[in-house]
């Protein structure tokens, strides 16, 4: 059963029209994810998804300690969003930036979006997300290879948090551009 309404278009193809609106290719070259950040990635994905549970149930702990994401969650199957979550954030580290993945991370930004969840409180999550990686990788590996690492998950991060946040972007453009004509 549908829950929007009858004129009101779904999360999923609200994401579809917005995804078919990015090229990834200027994205990646922005944000510098290039071979070598691949590389770097791929040679340490057991060592990023290794504790991915367990970051997982630290993030959503973390987040429960925001009133407002305390009553948003209330109604949501926590362990269905963990493991979501981490399969998520496992296909981000193998590097498949391709127009599925792009779909999955407008989709991320409507449902936040509609939901009313804050572009701060997204990225206070992920920078959660990100200090719990360091504390882990940095751990296991030499320093030169955790800079590495560091600087590809920076990378891959950035860019899938701009994604994200252009469905925050394209809806407000869509706002403003309506209200303008409101107006005249």
């Amino acid at each position: 059963m549908s829950m929007h309404k009858p004129n009101e278009r779904s999360a999923l193809e609200e994401a579809d029209e917005i995804a078919a609106t990015i090229d990834i290719e200027p994205l990646l070259a922005r944000f510098q994810v290039d071979g070598l950040t691949k590389a770097n990635l791929a040679k340490f994905v057991p060592i990023l998804t290794k504790d991915i549970d367990k970051y997982a149930t630290r993030f959503y702990e973390f987040i429960r300690y925001f009133p407002e994401l305390r009553a948003i969650l209330a109604d949501h199957d926590i362990a269905k969003l963990r493991l979501a979550q981490t399969s998520y954030w496992a296909r981000l580290f193998k590097c498949q930036f391709d127009l599925a993945y792009v779909r999955s991370s407008v989709l991320i930004g409507v449902v936040h979006r509609r939901i009313g969840l804050p572009p701060s409180l997204y990225l206070a999550g992920y920078s959660f997300f990100q200090n719990e990686l360091y504390r882990t990788v940095g751990t296991a590996l030499k320093p030169l290879d955790f800079v590495a690492l560091s600087i590809s998950i920076n990378k891959v991060i950035a860019l899938d948090v701009a994604i994200a946040l252009h469905a925050f972007h394209d809806r407000q453009r869509t706002k403003d551009f309506h209200s303008t004509f409101t107006l005249i």
